[in-house]
């Protein structure tokens, strides 16, 4: 056989050897990431801060709004709030504290948020990422499945 078609015939082996790992580390992915996310958040009884579990990309889309507590309730309009893991409600304040990056941002209801990362999805395309008693109180707070997620 020529030396270029051996060439030709290994780079098209190794290049198919590429793919084939790269196929085998996201299907173990995404079989173990959903096994990750047995320690969901819950809710706490009285905390309007619903939070959602770490998740493996970041939603880039910007959320701005009033944040308001309407019934127990954390809105931007008429759609929940979920916050990331580490958020708090700070009952002295009543206001949420969101770190970012070791930066704490205290919000009161009333306040714009800032433009936050986030984006607008329902619970059963981000229901994995939830506490089935997140999504009830999801549920008790909208009209539909609908809620904003902070990231």
């Amino acid at each position: 056989m020529p030396p270029l078609m051996n060439r030709r015939i290994a780079a098209v082996i190794g290049g198919l050897g590429v793919a084939v790992v790269l196929c085998v580390v996201l299907l173990v992915t995404s079989l173990l990431w959903p096994a990750a996310q047995r320690d969901l958040p819950e809710p706490i009884d009285g905390n309007p801060v619903l939070t959602h579990a770490q998740t493996p990309s970041q939603m880039l889309a910007l959320i701005t709004g009033r944040l308001e507590l309407v019934d127990g309730c954390l809105l931007m309009g008429d759609q929940p709030v979920i916050w990331p893991p580490d958020t708090t409600w700070d009952e002295a304040q009543q206001a949420v504290v969101l770190t970012y990056e070791g930066t704490e941002l205290v919000l009161h209801p009333g306040d714009e948020l800032p433009g936050l990362g986030g984006g607008v999805v329902s619970t059963e395309e981000y229901g994995q990422y939830l506490h089935p008693d997140t999504i009830a109180r999801v549920r008790a707070c909208t009209n539909d499945d609908i809620m904003e997620i902070v990231n």
